[in-house]
């Protein structure tokens, strides 16, 4: 019987690093992808209004200008609170990276979620710019191999 020898594995890209690359170069937050919870609001209201005064100080002390600032505020934070929360790494885990550990590998089918009528619309967006920037390191099925490692 022959000893056996060390199985050669396919590279591996870090999660954490493409989700890190894709946001920083597409100005965008996977975890977070319509702004549910972002500060949006508050800093559409400070370049509309030139400063925070509005946010810190208490409303009797609030000028007109102000007292508008904040009221503006409120309207947009209403409608963000309203938009769907849309955390593309927690879809990921209950649809298709089950079973995963820290330092664990798996095989990301990227073309599967592409090509998927079970895909929602919004996962295959942010799907599309991870192929799009990474697609020499897919292999011949579409699939990447990815190290997932909490930061």
């Amino acid at each position: 019987m022959e000893k056996p020898e060390p199985i050669k594995m396919k590279p591996a890209l870090d999660y954490s690093d493409i989700i890190k690359y894709i946001e920083e170069k597409y100005n965008i937050k996977v975890t977070d992808y319509l702004g549910h919870f972002s500060e949006k609001p508050f800093l559409k209201t400070k370049e509309k209004y030139g400063d925070d005064v509005w946010y810190t100080t208490e409303p009797k002390y609030l000028t007109s200008i102000q007292k508008e600032a904040a009221d503006y505020y409120k309207t947009l934070k209403i409608e963000f609170d309203k938009l769907e929360y849309l955390n593309y790494w927690q879809w990921l885990r209950k649809s298709l990276l089950t079973g995963i550990s820290h330092g664990s590998t798996k095989t990301w089918c990227i073309t599967h979620l592409l090509e998927s009528d079970e895909t929602p619309a919004w996962v295959k967006e942010i799907t599309q710019l991870i192929y799009d920037e990474f697609k020499e390191y897919l292999d011949e099925d579409g699939r990447l191999n990815i190290i997932i490692k909490w930061i």
